[in-house]
């Protein structure tokens, strides 16, 4: 278990980190969640030991970490397999090249320094995917992957999380709703709330009806218990189940104009316990 116990960190008279603790163990994908500045970023670096807290510890027990931090660093004249088998210490055969997840396959013996910036990531990652380290944190790792190279990443991440701990901190809130078991919510330095996710896929859709609603759509729309506010419904499921919604409604004579997807559900209860800080400043006369 990697555990953080009443963190404290600040750089100047900005305090960044105000007692925070947590644990991540083996076996589980963690999500970090929150607004711009409020201590995600540090929070990594002092679990991966790159930054001391003020206050408070950190306790890993004899094993072993590696962070993905802001922008990987490689040494630029040397080529991508170089870097790794110099950071790994250790060989990387041909076989195992050609097996590259994110094409990294195709870039692997030009130098870093012709690299754009998805290449040093998927590079980046690839490296941590083979280190041998407990736990694994990584900070905004899908910036800069193109679709493919971050579903492959989820999946890679699901085939990983038997023998390691794995934090991320993103605000890729549909990455986290398909790979995480729960999520933490940082607001001001603090860990405010611990939330599950929805692994069904579920998420928020907004359907647009024109006209008046027959009886027939008020019947159906009762048995789903949906609400029609100005001809708009707010659902909540998978794509699958807002298909069948939907072709229910055309069955009862809806005329359906717009079904857009609004946000996951793990966004939406995120941005509620964020909009909660902003009202208490609000009641203090804190802009």
């Amino acid at each position: 278990m990697l555990r953080g116990e009443e963190l404290y960190l600040s750089y100047g008279r900005k305090a960044v980190l105000q007692g925070v603790t947590l644990e991540l163990h083996s076996g589980e994908i963690v999500g970090l969640v929150g607004e711009n500045g409020v201590g995600k970023t540090s929070l990594i670096r002092v679990l991966s030991g790159l930054t001391l807290p003020k206050k408070g510890a950190v306790k890993k027990e004899g094993e072993t970490v590696a962070a993905l931090v802001e922008q990987p660093s490689f040494f630029p004249d040397m080529t991508g397999k170089e870097n790794l088998e110099y950071f790994l210490d250790r060989r990387i055969g041909t076989a195992e090249a050609a097996a590259a997840p994110f094409g990294c396959s195709g870039f692997l013996e030009l130098p870093v320094r012709k690299y754009s910036m998805g290449m040093r990531q998927k590079l980046a990652l690839w490296m941590l995917l083979l280190s041998k380290a407990d736990y694994l944190l990584l900070d905004e790792p899908s910036v800069a992957l193109d679709a493919s190279a971050l579903e492959e990443f989820d999946q890679l991440l699901l085939k990983q999380k038997p023998i390691r701990g794995i934090l991320i901190a993103s605000h890729n809130f549909r990455e986290l709703q398909k790979v995480c078991d729960r999520v933490l919510v940082m607001v001001d330095g603090r860990i405010r709330k611990e939330l599950g996710t929805e692994p069904d896929g579920r998420e928020i859709y907004r359907i647009v009806l024109r006209g008046a609603p027959s009886e027939d759509v008020k019947g159906l729309l009762a048995a789903e218990g949906l609400r029609l506010s100005d001809n708009r419904i707010e659902f909540a499921g998978s794509e699958q189940e807002l298909s069948a919604l939907l072709r229910k409604l055309i069955l009862a004579g809806a005329e359906v104009c717009e079904a857009v997807r609004l946000h996951t559900l793990l966004e939406r209860n995120c941005l509620a316990i964020m909009k909660e800080k902003q009202e208490a400043a609000d009641e203090k006369g804190i802009s």
